[in-house]
Order: structure tokens, then sequence, then C-alpha cells
């Protein structure tokens, strides 16, 4: 995904203009979802290739500690970790999909009536299935994922709770109670799928199986919207850590007491490749070296 690293020829000085044209490369993702550069996975790809300062995560100083990474090293890390070495988010990423597919999305569909539920089918068949959402999400994940998305390896089980709170408390804070976030999703979604959605049916003679006025595409649209505000305001109450993580996927035994994030960290070490292995040793797994590069000071022993 990302350019090899370059190693300049020696004795031949960079001109500044050659520097601002290698940092100025930038992958073109095209669009998975939507045709648009709205698309959800060319913004992920794009996101992570932000990340990615070649210069600095390729050539820079090697670190003694993880006190010592750069923003470079720390942003090259990631983005080379999420794309080529998470296979271990894969269940996880597996589960939360198949979990807001089976039991959000699907059951909202009983009980309504027949042009109701044939407008539903019709997004919900616009709607992407759990290995295309963790494919654009963990590109790493796209390759075999019949087997990475069920490979539940001890780093999953111990990342699992302290991943499920991460993600729900962030799409908490930055999209579903961000209401400009909310406002440019309805807008989104109703002007690339819903407004293609109900073109669609409008062809077709739909009146006499389903009951729905298939000419009538402004009611068609207001419905559908209706639909992913039902959506989007029970995310408020569903994704909140506390019932979800804990009662509705049992992420978290206790989410009082999360797990140890850097032995967690420890764990994911080897199946990680180059050039991540290195940092491994350099991650605090003991207590004292976690509490000192936490600087968390040990309590006082009182005689």
């Amino acid at each position: 995904m990302f350019p090899p690293p370059t190693t300049p020829i020696t004795n031949v000085p960079k001109t500044k203009s050659e520097k601002i044209k290698s940092k100025d490369i930038k992958i073109e993702a095209r669009p998975l979802l939507l045709d648009s550069q709205n698309d959800p996975f060319k913004k992920v790809v794009e996101f992570y290739d932000g990340f990615l300062d070649e210069d600095e995560f390729c050539n820079g100083p090697r670190p003694s500690s993880l006190a010592d990474l750069t923003d470079g090293q720390l942003g090259g890390y990631v983005a080379s970790l999420m794309t080529t070495h998470a296979t271990f988010l894969c269940p996880f990423c597996h589960q939360f999909a198949t979990h807001f597919h089976q039991k959000l999305l699907n059951p909202r569909k009983h009980g309504m009536a027949d042009d109701e539920k044939f407008l539903f089918n019709s997004a919900l068949a616009h709607f992407p299935d759990p290995q295309t959402i963790c494919s654009a999400v963990l590109p790493v994940c796209h390759n075999n994922y019949a087997a990475v998305s069920r490979n539940l390896t001890s780093a999953t089980k111990c990342l699992e709770c302290s991943l499920c709170s991460t993600l729900t408390i962030t799409l908490l804070q930055k999209v579903i109670l961000n209401q400009d976030v909310i406002h440019h999703i309805r807008n989104s979604t109703d002007e690339e799928i819903f407004k293609n959605i109900c073109s669609e049916i409008c062809r077709l003679n739909t009146t006499a199986v389903t009951g729905f006025d298939n000419k009538n595409q402004t009611l068609c649209r207001k419905f559908l919207l209706n639909q992913l505000d039902w959506v989007l305001d029970v995310l408020k109450q569903y994704l909140l850590p506390s019932g979800f993580c804990t009662k509705t996927i049992k992420a978290c035994e206790n989410p009082n007491e999360p797990p140890n994030i850097l032995h967690c960290l420890k764990l994911i070490c080897p199946s990680l490749g180059f050039p991540l292995t290195f940092i491994c040793p350099l991650i605090p797994d003991e207590p004292a070296d976690a509490a000192k590069f936490l600087n968390i000071k040990p309590p006082k022993m009182e005689l």
C-alpha cells in the first residue's frame, strides 16, 4: 500500500523541490462503496496515508524507548499496523459489524407493512455486509477473510474490552453526538444512496405487489430518511460502553478493571512483521517498567 523505503544516493544532496515533491506523493484510492469523494473506503485509505511520513518513518533515528518515538514514526507505525499487520483486529470488527446487522438493522423491518418492508429491504441491499465494512476499515482483513475474521487469539481477547470501549466512545463523541457530522451523513446518504434507490423503484411497477406508490419519490426518500434517523437515535443509547461492551457483546467482564494495554501489545508482537517487530522490546510489559513509562509513582507503604 505504501511505497518502499528509498535510500538517497550518497554525495548527491536533495534539492528543496525534490524533497517537497517526495512528500507530496499521495495515494489515490478508488471509491468502493459510493461513486464520489465521500466514499468511506476512499476516506479511510487517505486517512491512513496521511499518517505516513516516509522519510521520518523509514529513515528516522532508531528509538531506544517508546518515549523516543517521533510523531512521524508513531504515525507510520499506526498506518503500517492497520493496513498490513492488524489481523488480530479482524475478529472484533467482524463481531461488531455482524451484531449491528443482525441485532439492529434486520429486526427493524419486523412489523412493517408490505410497502415499508419493500423500501427497507431495498435500502438494506445497498448497505455493506460485515466483510466489506471490515475490509474497508482494515484492509489487512480482506485476504482470506473467512479465516482471519474467526481467528481469536490471546491478543484479541486481551484487547477486546479496551477496543470496544474505545470504539464506542469514539463513535459517540465524533459521530453520533456530533450534529455537524450527522447532518453531513443524512445529506450524503439521501443524495447518493436514497435518491438512487427511489429512482430505481420509480421505474418498477410495484404498486400491485407491495401497495407502494412507485411514482412518489419524495415519499420514498422521506421514509428511508426516517429509518436512518431511527438508527442514529437508537445508537445514542445502544453504544454506551457500560451496556454494549459489558452486557450486549460481553467484551468486558468488569469495565471498571480494564486490562493492561501494554501487556496486550506484548501479546501482539509475534504476529507483527518488519518494520514493527523492533518496537516490541521497547514495550514496558513488567509492572515496574510500565509504571515508570506512565509516570506512576508507587504507593507509599505505611508501617
